[in-house]
């Protein structure tokens, strides 16, 4: 179990100690000793290609050269806003069940939990910790379950709010957001960043009751690690000052860069990396180990260089990157109860197609079994688009169509519905198509196996592409198992 804000007075090694006794023996616990053989495996193989780093005077001025056209591009005359809200879920159970307010509280099952308040912290729980072991740690714990329409419905709230301040915000999930304020402060002299930051704070608080952590910078990573500096409730500016932005990396965990998993973070602090600032102390050995997108991401971070979301993706990520519904199967008992389910999810999923406007063209499929085994199936909804590609720790790599918003081909007269059509290089699908490929796709995996053998089942939608007209959600389709 790793360190949460909220968890400073925690003895974590005890608490790990604890959790591993509370699962011996369990699928949980085979799930952990799996995943560190595996991280273990991939270290093992990184240390020995180590070995073979180049000591050569040319290989040193290969890599700064690298380095140095990375500073080039380094642009600080923006300034970004990042807010991440505090314990989101859980908050906003107490916001809608003011008797659980000032109690210790968690969001998610007996199974897992999926997030937890500030004052459960305390006692030592924290996310994808099993509720009874929660329990065991603090008696007093309130367990809500999750409830994700409602967290999207508050959702949608605080993106109102970030659109005040940057009508093209960035908001890849439901407890954070990106605004770039450049313009704003451009038009509001007599307003510094310190005060845009309470402003957007105390806005927030107003229409929703909710805290958040915020962070002001000059890149959108800055910001987001700026906004973890003070939580819960709290704010931090970080001028456009060099040496200032050095000293913070310094003393930035390794852990909190995001965008290179779970597995690379671990790889990097058992090479001695502990902070941000080390990356670039250990330039040479990383640039032979590391794959290309990592190694660009990881040394831009490094340098202080921003990384800003390209224009043309601004209304894909302000609306959604990725359409994710899961369900757990623990209580399915019969085929029926199964297909019922495998509806649910299905018809919950599409109507958020129709509700966001946009058009899937690939597809995971995801199966998890009652020894926590995780299968990703991935499948191209397109002949001109790739399949999702899925990194070590589960996440979409790449995006292979252009996430730019679009008024569908050929649509000329506008047909609402499901004759909203994509061309593709070799036919025009419309969106029913898509809808009885996404069904056929999910029920040929979801009957592969018996349905006693699957704890959750998950269907995610990706690589979404935007559609502007506006999308019928009375579309009539039928399902068939």
């Amino acid at each position: 179990m790793e360190f949460k804000a909220g968890m400073e007075s925690v003895d974590l090694n005890e608490i790990n100690m604890l959790l591993e006794q509370f699962t011996e023996g369990t699928h949980f616990q085979e799930k952990i000793i799996r995943d560190e053989l595996k991280t273990q495996q991939i270290i093992s193989e990184s240390l020995e290609k180590l070995k073979e780093v180049p000591d050569t005077d040319e290989y040193r001025e290969k890599v700064d050269k690298y380095l140095e056209q990375l500073v080039e591009s380094k642009d600080l005359t923006r300034t970004f806003l990042y807010i991440d809200m505090d314990a989101y879920y859980a908050l906003v159970e107490e916001m809608d069940d003011p008797s659980i307010r000032g109690l210790p509280v968690a969001v998610g099952s007996m199974d897992m939990l999926v997030t937890s308040n500030y004052l459960s912290r305390k006692y030592g729980v924290r996310s994808r910790m099993p509720g009874m072991f929660a329990l065991s740690l603090c008696p007093t714990l309130v367990i809500k379950p999750s409830r994700m329409d409602r967290y999207r419905e508050v959702a949608d709230t605080l993106r109102e709010i970030y659109s005040e301040f940057d009508p093209d915000f960035v908001s890849k999930s439901l407890d954070e957001g990106c605004m770039d304020i450049t313009k704003v402060l451009q038009n509001n002299p007599h307003v510094s960043p310190l005060e845009m930051a309470r402003l957007c704070q105390s806005k927030i608080f107003e229409r929703t009751t909710l805290t958040c952590g915020v962070g002001v910078a000059p890149s959108p990573l800055l910001a987001k690690l700026c906004s973890e500096v003070n939580k819960p409730n709290g704010y931090f500016v970080l001028d456009k000052d060099e040496t200032k932005m050095k000293e913070f990396l310094a003393r930035t965990s390794i852990k909190k860069v995001p965008g290179i998993g779970k597995l690379r973070q671990q790889l990097l602090e058992s090479l001695g990396l502990d902070t941000i600032e080390d990356i670039y102390d250990n330039r040479y050995e990383l640039y032979h180990l590391l794959p290309t997108t990592y190694m660009d991401i990881l040394f831009k971070h490094a340098q202080s260089v921003p990384i800003f979301p390209e224009p043309s993706s601004f209304f894909r990520l302000k609306k959604r990157n990725m359409i994710s519904k899961e369900k757990n199967c623990k209580e399915i008992y019969d085929e029926k109860e199964m297909d019922d389910l495998m509806k649910d999810l299905y018809m919950s999923a599409i109507s958020t197609v129709l509700k966001e406007n946009v058009f899937p063209t690939g597809l995971i499929i995801k199966m998890v079994d009652f020894k926590f085994k995780v299968t990703n199936h991935t499948f191209s909804l397109t002949k001109s688009a790739k399949e999702p590609v899925l990194d070590e720790d589960g996440q979409v790599l790449n995006d292979s169509l252009t996430a730019s918003p679009m008024s569908s081909p050929g649509s000329s007269p506008k047909v609402k519905g499901s004759r909203s059509p994509i061309r593709t290089k070799d036919k025009t699908l419309t969106l029913k198509d898509n809808f009885n490929l996404i069904w056929e796709l999910f029920v040929k995996v979801g009957k592969s196996v018996p349905f006693d053998n699957i704890r959750c089942i998950g269907l995610k939608l990706v690589n979404l592409v935007a559609i502007k007209e506006e999308l019928d959600p009375s579309i009539n389709f039928s399902l068939q198992s």
